[in-house]
């Protein structure tokens, strides 16, 4: 069996107060309130100025007011909404305009606490010191007779290959 729809065509417009217990469809302009039981599509060309109270909706044209939906609401990629939300399932598709507030009801945060902006929240102090860390064993300190001789470098004399000396610079071995 086919639900019940009304249809607001594309050149009709309706001021005042709409109520109804089936699904609309609207393409023209509504000014007022909208107080549906059953669910409310505004379609691409559909205008609406006013609250709305409805199960779900789907916004595929421009709303200004609030809107408050029982299960779902989607805005659709060419959706425009200014006005709050009250739902507590919301999608707003890429391309979709909204401004204004979003309200999803109740929530659970579980045993995850988030303090209320009044509520005083404890505070954990730490150490301003470092502890310093005692090394387990001191290193045994050099002596001069203790130190490892250390290498020379080897001098070498003769020409290396691939340098190139200036003018007035001597090269190794010269003199």
């Amino acid at each position: 069996m086919d639900e019940k729809y009304t249809v607001i065509g594309k050149t009709i417009v309706i001021k005042g107060e709409l109520e109804g217990n089936e699904n609309l469809i609207i393409e023209g302009r509504i000014e007022g309130t909208i107080n549906l039981k059953k669910n409310l599509t505004v379609k691409e060309t559909g205008i609406l100025e006013a609250n709305v109270q409805t199960q779900n909706a789907e916004i595929s044209g421009r709303i200004s007011g609030n809107i408050n939906v029982n299960d779902k609401i989607e805005i659709t990629s060419s959706g425009r909404m200014i006005g709050d939300i009250k739902s507590p399932r919301l999608i707003i598709q890429d391309g979709a305009k909204f401004k204004g507030n979003i309200d999803m009801g109740e929530m659970n945060m579980g045993d995850m606490k988030i303090p209320l902006k009044d509520e005083k929240v404890e505070k954990i102090e730490l150490e301003s010191k470092p502890k310093e860390i005692e090394p387990e064993s001191k290193p045994e300190e050099i002596k001069p007779e203790n130190k490892p001789e250390e290498k020379k470098p080897e001098k070498t004399f003769g020409k290396k290959k691939n340098k190139k000396f200036g003018p007035g610079i001597k090269g190794p071995g010269k003199k």
